[in-house]
């Protein structure tokens, strides 16, 4: 939730046409995609995540690119959970051509969320791993079927629900020929971009990669509308 205060005063995009439905996907096929949330809290009085998003996405990065019609991008902001000893916002950002990938990544401590000290962009060289992992996640049809929008709790499609208490809140943006994927995952990271977060994270950061795969079918508590 910090990260979420923290963007908003700082804009839609188009959900890509999947190949597959989330039906198909390990990572997505128990989730209700009819009751996923349209506001932060899943409560009406809260900001859409829509906008939240949007002032996020639309806010220019002030990054000098060498690379000035890229056929990939990627752009991630991402807070760590509640319970973390490394209380550190860190955001990655990413043109490809054809040469390869430009990539710039920076941080800043999350513990005075008024005045954030970011420090300046600087280049990343990505590792020939890092490119293969990278590509694969981008052509992982998946990717693009995800929900845009999660929150702490996730709806299943028997009616029970899951979550991660303090897991990490991440918002992205990503295109990819002519496709493109927002969205914010609030207290997850999960799936395809899961694994985009985690390897860019290891990449940029030197950070262990780490991702839940999917949600399963049962969840583990049933919520308080049921």
């Amino acid at each position: 939730m910090l990260l979420v205060i923290v963007l908003m005063g700082v804009s839609g995009c188009r959900q890509a046409t999947p190949t597959v439905t989330p039906e198909q996907c390990s990572a997505w096929q128990n989730i209700d995609y009819a009751a996923l949330p349209t506001h932060l809290n899943d409560d009406p009085h809260d900001p859409l995540f829509e906008d939240v998003w949007k002032n996020w996405a639309n806010t220019e990065s002030g990054v000098s690119w060498s690379t000035h019609n890229p056929i990939s991008t990627v752009h991630f902001v991402t807070s760590p959970g509640g319970l973390t000893m490394d209380p550190t916002i860190r955001e990655v950002i990413g043109r490809q051509s054809a040469a390869g990938w430009e990539i710039y990544a920076r941080s800043t401590p999350a513990n005075s969320p008024q005045v954030l000290k970011w420090t300046d962009w600087r280049r990343v060289h990505l590792t020939s791993q890092g490119e293969r992992s990278i590509s694969s996640v981008l052509n992982d049809p998946c990717f693009w079927a995800a929900p845009r929008f999660l929150d702490g709790v996730v709806r299943l499609k028997n009616g029970r629900g899951d979550d991660r208490p303090d897991g990490p809140s991440t918002g992205y943006d990503v295109t990819y020929g002519n496709r493109r994927w927002g969205g914010w995952h609030f207290s997850w990271s999960i799936g395809p971009q899961g694994r985009l977060r985690s390897l860019l994270l290891a990449e940029a950061f030197g950070l262990p990669e780490w991702v839940d795969e999917d949600i399963g079918p049962n969840g583990w508590f049933d919520p308080p509308d049921h």
